[in-house]
């Protein structure tokens, strides 16, 4: 039987799949929901409300899931993940009208996704070799991008021709269908080791410290804040600008999300033809990523057309996979395999902590120019906050001696 020390390709290869239809379930959820919501009730506010309930209690959470989840088996723990989001699907099933248990239910899926990220993030950690751990990074990417494609064709499909509450039955049969495959191919069998559940308290400030006091992964940390602080916003608005603002039908979301979500699967798949090291490229592209995340999200906020919006909303996503694909794989460097889960739940859980808080001014600024004002100044402080960033690490990424 292959450990978790050494993955077999098999083993990598069934959880690839399985992750695959585990997050094209997420992402149709993703898509289907914050439409869903707003064609019923029109209410930008609403949508704010739904990214702070998605995200608030995962990210307050997610450091003491992170140190958790390493006291249990790693297969049985992805088996129960899948099992529960395909529960909570069967469950919206009865309660499709009721926008209050809607969004219950997305925080409680939210909360599964966080588990699933942190199982996610460590099997790449086992992977000792960089070039194979930017590979599988790739892989991942891709995976997320392609299902931001499918995903979003699957809701835009059920938003025509489906009522919500088989919506909530195609989604529950993604996951059982990934349940099943779970069950068949993998093989990654090993426990990881911990100290016990009376030791999680310490395990997370013993992360936090550790993250702050790393010069590296504390920039890694401000980065990823700053990009999903827009991106945060960006989701959220997004429904209101296309349909209320431009007139577009709710399946024009669907098609802007499927361009998104091309245009990176396209940069990610050609980018390591056309270099024998990826991790190289994706180091030098990096600095020019950031800086790219806040000038799309302002042409976003000054977009008065449907094909600039397009444009601007598609280069700032693959911008920031850019820079998603180059810091996963960089901060495994930096991170002790014995300390990576508590270490990595408490990384997320900060870094995502400017999502709520962006769901939650999306609620205070409803009206169309503030939305617009809001989008604009926040792409401004981003932007001066990565310029300080790259300017101060201009050797981030360099080859230092890690903790491993």
């Amino acid at each position: 039987m292959p450990s978790l020390g050494h993955p077999s390709r098999k083993a990598l290869g069934g959880f690839l799949v399985a992750r695959f239809m585990e997050v094209l379930s997420d992402k149709f959820l993703l898509f289907l929901v914050p439409v869903y919501i707003y064609i019923e009730a029109k209410d930008v506010r609403l949508l704010g409300l739904l990214t702070l309930t998605q995200w608030l209690p995962r990210v307050l959470l997610q450091p003491f899931l992170g140190a958790t989840i390493a006291k249990f088996p790693f297969r049985k723990q992805i088996i129960t993940i899948s099992s529960c989001k395909a529960v909570l699907c069967i469950i919206l099933l009865g309660y499709s009208r009721s926008i209050p248990v809607i969004l219950v239910a997305a925080s409680f899926l939210s909360i599964l996704n966080g588990c699933s990220f942190i199982n996610l993030e460590f099997v790449g950690s086992t992977l000792k070799d960089s070039r194979r751990r930017a590979t599988f990074q790739t892989h991942i990417q891709t995976i997320d991008r392609s299902t931001r494609v499918l995903g979003p064709a699957l809701g835009g499909f059920a938003l025509l021709k489906l009522p919500f509450s088989l919506s909530c039955i195609l989604a529950a049969a993604l996951f059982l269908t990934n349940l099943a495959i779970l069950c068949l191919r993998m093989d990654i069998v090993a426990c990881r080791k911990g100290k016990g559940l009376a030791s999680i308290g310490g395990e997370v400030l013993s992360a936090a410290i550790a993250i702050f006091s790393t010069g590296q992964l504390r920039s890694m940390t401000v980065m990823m804040m700053a990009g999903n602080f827009l991106e945060g916003t960006l989701l959220t608005i997004l429904p209101k600008i296309v349909v209320t603002n431009l007139g577009y039908s709710a399946a024009m979301l669907s098609y802007i999300e499927i361009i998104t979500a091309t245009a990176t699967i396209l940069f990610l798949y050609v980018l390591p033809r056309l270099t024998d090291n990826t991790e190289t490229a994706l180091k030098r592209l990096f600095p020019f990523a950031l800086l790219g995340m806040p000038l799309s999200c302002a042409g976003f906020a000054i977009s008065t057309n449907i094909l600039l919006l397009t444009v601007s909303f598609g280069t700032f996503f693959v911008a920031q996979s850019i820079t998603t694909v180059y810091i996963r794989a960089e901060r495994v460097r930096y991170i002790r395999e014995a300390d990576f889960p508590s270490t990595i739940g408490a990384m997320i859980s900060i870094v995502q902590l400017t999502i709520p808080l962006s769901g939650y001014l999306v609620t205070l600024f409803p009206s169309t120019t503030s939305l617009r004002i809001l989008t604009i100044v926040q792409a401004v402080l981003v932007g001066l906050v990565l310029v300080v960033m790259i300017l101060i690490h201009r050797s981030f990424g360099s080859r230092l001696d890690t903790v491993r």
